[in-house]
């Protein structure tokens, strides 16, 4: 599963966190976190916590941003 937020505007030193939740009657077993622009991967802050729930039914990540822009910010969990 994958969560994806369109930013119009990052702004530096602010964290945005995103969830990726696993389908019901499943467990996450991992995930990740990536950050791109149109053209693909973009360095536009850093993944300061990237880790399953407490709960285990998904996988969170927080950026937080270095530059002043747009992007996308997508965070996956995998499930079984």
């Amino acid at each position: 599963m994958t969560n994806q937020v369109s930013i119009p505007t990052f702004n530096i030193g602010q964290e945005y966190t995103l969830v990726a939740t696993c389908p019901a009657g499943t467990r996450v077993v991992g995930g990740g976190a990536e950050v791109s622009d149109n053209n693909g991967p973009e360095d536009r802050g850093d993944i300061v916590s990237s880790l399953p729930t407490a709960d285990g039914t998904g996988y969170t990540a927080t950026l937080e941003a270095n530059v002043v822009g747009s992007g996308f910010f997508k965070v996956r969990a995998v499930c079984l």
